[in-house]
């Protein structure tokens, strides 16, 4: 297994095995490269691919549901829903998800909280439950700053929050949201990992919400963060012609992939002459490009104009360039016709939102923590469930701007180190043929092949 590193012209691959050289910051390549492709369609049981934690294997998150909230408006007939997972922090970013997306949102929020249940704001980079002020991402970027906003708040309190957060976005927004509230008891025994979302366990207990034994063929699913929203997917969905060629591509084993953009923090200077908190400006210029009827062409004058850019996630700046943005704004029309994507091969580091079949999503891998991680991860384990990832010509997701960013840390060397001997577990079980992904409820009627191997060897006839 090789690792890229940072240097100052950006991420590099390294030429040396991680044995001749220094682990550094980066992400995982070498024999990832050559995955091994299913002899067609080991996607089509991701659902029963689960196994049980591995004895003297890495911790899993031990989550403990403190609450819950059905959608109280009606799904309006779609069979797409939105997946999201997010940090307490970023509560009020589900008010935005909702103003854009008129259907379905399952969304389950976390909050790390001390023996005593109260939040525990971790920095970026320390672990332990060492109490800290966090700097945000986005307005701290500004001068704003940034900090836990609920620091030592109780579970009780918290789950008010959540409630009213929900019932507020379901008044003025126009989705049907579901919300589940998660807590973890995070102590020194996680180390530099406790500063890192837990975000596959959190996105398998969406899924699980979902109820994955009654998916429909036709259910489809957008996996996204907290901060990122799906921009022209609805119009997909409800244009008939659109959406039959997605379901098409999607059943044949595709995962369509939505390129991810981020607004640059431009018009400080107009926003502070409107009166306005720059944050709000940010907001509203985000929503105006998620929310324009002419597809993603505001989007492309933004990018001719510098004041957006591809979506780097924090210190893996390859993260999106596989889908190769340039080639995507010269691809497809405003109005989806032709809606035909271009197929893409996962590098090392790609790490996509993705829309696909509910039943072909393979189970997030609780042995890794951190928004990146799993999502790159999560692209190689279904390439080597045989599918196939296409970029979608007209839809996209777009970065909601934020203050905290609890995924900032991902990058840091002690988490990296922390999550590097997992990273290698994972690809030797790939490289073997025999990945089935470790789950909480790895021993439950769920998982039905826990003990088959979620690809075929690459010798087998």
């Amino acid at each position: 297994m090789l690792l890229t590193s940072a240097s100052s012209s950006g991420l590099q691959r390294s030429s040396t095995s991680t044995s001749s050289s220094q682990p550094l910051i980066g992400r995982v390549a070498g024999d990832v490269l050559q995955l091994p492709v299913a002899g067609g369609e080991a996607f089509r049981t991701a659902t029963q691919r689960c196994r049980p934690q591995l004895e003297g294997g890495p911790l899993l998150p031990k989550l403990q549901r403190s609450g819950a909230w059905p959608g109280s408006e009606p799904s309006r007939g779609s069979n797409t829903t939105v997946v999201t997972t997010l940090h307490v922090d970023r509560l009020h970013l589900l008010e935005a998800h909702c103003a854009v997306w008129p259907h379905t949102i399952v969304a389950a929020v976390y909050a790390p909280v001390s023996a005593t249940r109260r939040l525990v704001c971790l920095s970026e980079g320390n672990g332990g439950g060492e109490l800290a002020r966090r700097r945000g991402s986005f307005l701290s970027w500004l001068g704003l700053g940034g900090s836990c906003t609920y620091s030592g708040w109780s579970v009780d309190r918290l789950k008010r929050l959540v409630r009213s957060t929900h019932r507020r976005a379901q008044k003025t927004g126009q989705c049907n949201l579901e919300v589940s509230f998660w807590t973890e008891r995070v102590g020194a025994e996680l180390g530099a990992a406790a500063g890192l979302l837990p975000q596959a366990a959190l996105q398998n207990r969406a899924l699980l919400a979902l109820g994955p034994e009654d998916a429909s063929e036709h259910s489809a699913v957008v996996l996204l963060d907290s901060d990122m929203v799906s921009v022209d997917i609805w119009q997909l969905v409800n244009w008939p012609t659109r959406w039959a060629r997605a379901l098409r591509e999607m059943s044949a084993g595709k995962a369509l992939v939505l390129p991810a953009f981020q607004l640059t923090p431009g018009g400080v200077a107009a926003a502070a002459a409107r009166g306005e908190a720059v944050g709000l400006a940010a907001m509203r210029d985000a929503l105006e490009v998620a929310t324009a009827e002419a597809g993603k062409f505001p989007l492309k004058q933004l990018y001719a104009e510098g004041r957006a850019t591809v979506y780097s996630d924090h210190g893996f700046a390859s993260s999106q360039s596989a889908a190769l943005p340039e080639l995507w704004f010269e691809a497809g029309d405003m109005h989806g016709d032709p809606d035909d994507g271009y197929p893409v091969a996962p590098q090392p580091g790609f790490a996509p939102f993705t829309m696909m079949l509910q039943r072909h999503v393979p189970w997030a891998d609780e042995r890794l923590r951190g928004s990146y991680y799993q999502r790159a991860w999560q692209a190689l384990a279904c390439r080597a469930m045989g599918l196939q990832h296409v970029v979608q010509p007209n839809s996209f997701s777009l970065q909601l701007p934020h203050d905290g960013g609890y995924s900032r840390g991902e990058a840091a060397l002690k988490n990296f180190l922390q999550l590097e001997p997992v990273l290698r577990q994972l690809v030797e079980e790939v490289g073997r043929g025999a990945y089935v992904p470790v789950t909480s409820f790895g021993d439950s009627n769920i998982c039905k092949q826990r003990d088959a191997p979620a690809v075929a060897p690459a010798h087998d006839e």
